[in-house]
């Protein structure tokens, strides 16, 4: 009953088709019909595994910079020690003289080593 359905559509299918394409074709049919079985079973899914670590990002400051991890990263970086949380933003002292004013990042105004404060500017030490 089989054969009958092949022997008819085969005809119809190679018609417009060349005698090489034509074997080529049946070759590919009759391998498709041996490996086809009734009797198969469908193929078992596999199951996902669950992730070990969220993706959710995490911020440590880490040497100065902060630093976006996973829940994983997250428990190394607590174990070495590092601080959760952002990086404070680096503070620029605003002086314009060396008065021993508040400089706004909780120092003082005053020269560099090597200089000295002369009327209010450094100069170098002579």
């Amino acid at each position: 009953m089989e054969f009958e359905k092949f022997d008819a559509l085969l005809p119809a299918v190679t018609k417009h088709l060349t005698r090489r394409r034509s074997l080529g074709l049946l070759g590919v049919m009759g391998t498709a019909g041996l490996w086809r079985d009734g009797d198969a079973e469908a193929k078992k899914k596999r199951k996902k595994r669950p992730r070990k670590c969220s993706m959710v990002g995490y911020g440590f400051c880490v040497d100065g910079e902060t630093v976006f991890v996973n829940s994983c990263g997250r428990k190394k970086l607590l174990k070495r020690g590092e601080t959760p949380g952002a990086c404070p933003d680096p503070c620029v002292p605003q002086c314009t003289d060396c008065t021993g004013d508040d400089d706004g990042c909780g120092g003082t105004c005053t020269c560099p080593e090597g200089q000295v404060c002369v009327e209010a500017t450094c100069q170098a030490t002579p």
